[in-house]
């Protein structure tokens, strides 16, 4: 585990592919689950701006991000994705 750790490029190339992803979805979850106010009207535009900040550290450059937009666009589509949460977010904006 040690010689992975501290000789092996692709395990820390990894690592920050991970960290330029993950800590954004981390950010939208803990603004969801916060108990001052109800997070669904406004769910919309955290994971909006999540996706475009994952653009952005990957210098836009659609082939470096674009399996983690899918991904998390099947699981908005799955779970999230409700006609109820877009019209709240629409007459909040």
């Amino acid at each position: 585990m040690m010689n992975l750790v501290l000789s092996d490029g692709r395990f820390w190339r990894s690592i920050t592919y991970c960290l330029k992803c993950v800590n954004l979805l981390v950010k939208v979850l803990m603004f969801v689950d916060g108990d001052a106010k109800s997070a669904m009207p406004y769910i919309y535009e955290a994971m909006d701006r999540a996706k475009e900040k994952i653009a952005e550290n990957f210098q836009n450059q659609e082939t470096r991000y674009k399996k983690v937009w899918k991904i998390i666009d099947t699981k908005w589509n799955l779970q999230l994705h409700r006609l109820f949460y877009a019209a709240t977010y629409h007459l909040n904006s």
